[in-house]
């Protein structure tokens, strides 16, 4: 199974209604808060800010906001080879780096792919 590399550019899908977003969006904070991932108000703030669709614009915005990597690339045997974060552990990473607010965060994995996290 061969799949393409090339990506589409970071942006929302114009047919991408933010509205549609915002609901799955503060469901997974709300998880996310309950689990103990989320342990601080400048986090919780850029989870249910961030549009995490918008950096996967390939795959619908349930599986965005699931809780769980979004694969980006895979082998020619269909392995996954990239993917983005899963959300609990941005929110985990995010809250060891004590971010405040003003802080902008860029997340690059080994993956070379990349999101930015903005706290207001």
């Amino acid at each position: 199974m061969t799949r393409s590399t090339e990506r589409p550019a970071v942006t929302t899908s114009p047919t991408t209604d933010l509205d549609e977003a915002t609901a799955p969006r503060h469901q997974l904070a709300g998880q996310l808060a309950a689990a103990g991932h989320i342990r601080t108000p400048a986090v919780d703030r850029a989870l249910r800010t961030v549009p995490r669709h918008a950096f996967v614009p390939e795959v619908p915005v349930h599986k965005a906001y699931a809780n769980d990597i979004v694969a980006t690339r895979h082998s020619d045997e269909g392995r996954i080879t990239s993917s983005v974060s899963a959300p609990w552990l941005q929110a985990d990473m995010l809250e060891a780096a004590r971010v405040q607010p003003g802080h902008r965060v860029l997340e690059i994995g080994s993956s070379v792919r990349h999101e930015v996290a903005h706290c207001k």
